[in-house]
């Protein structure tokens, strides 16, 4: 009886993982259509590297709480996916339209983050930096609101400008 138990407790989290997964997948396609139509649309090609991640990216102010603040939940769950998601997510070039991969080992390309979801889908933060140059380097992130189906920039959340 125990065995059974616990088996359909795993057949259950198993499916649920599987649901959020496909989920954030979907979600993870129309978000980075927007931010190709959004903030890269002046790129005829965008040249970025064939993965995204968050190691060394997400400079962030966390401030505020209410409708568009975030709750202190929401905050532990922004700092724990920063600090400790660093893992490589590879893509395809489907995901965006117009881009070209450069390789890991090249400086000339868009270092892009995965997005991170709160709220049901309802916001994302998003971070991204510019193709290194020893002379000039930025990085911003921004939180992301979805309303009626469609996404806008809601705030600056950070941003770094070296010169």
């Amino acid at each position: 009886m125990i065995l059974i138990l616990m088996s359909t407790a795993l057949f259950t989290e198993n499916i649920f993982a599987q649901q959020v997964n496909s989920k954030y997948k979907r979600e993870l396609r129309k978000f980075m259509k927007f931010i190709r139509d959004s903030e890269f649309k002046q790129y005829d090609t965008l040249k970025i590297y064939p993965f995204l991640s968050n190691k060394n990216l997400f400079i962030v102010s966390l401030f505020g709480t209410g409708v568009y603040g975030l709750s202190n939940e929401e905050k532990a769950i922004l700092i724990k996916e920063i600090e400790t998601d660093t893992a490589k997510y590879y893509i395809n070039k489907h995901l965006m339209k117009n881009v070209q991969f450069v390789a890991d080992n090249q400086k000339d390309g868009w270092r892009l983050s995965k997005p991170i979801f709160l709220r049901s889908y309802l916001l994302c933060a998003f971070s991204f930096q510019t193709p290194y140059d020893p002379d000039y380097g930025a990085q911003w992130t921004y939180l992301y609101k979805k309303e009626n189906g469609k996404w806008s920039k809601l705030l600056l959340m950070g941003k770094i400008v070296g010169y």
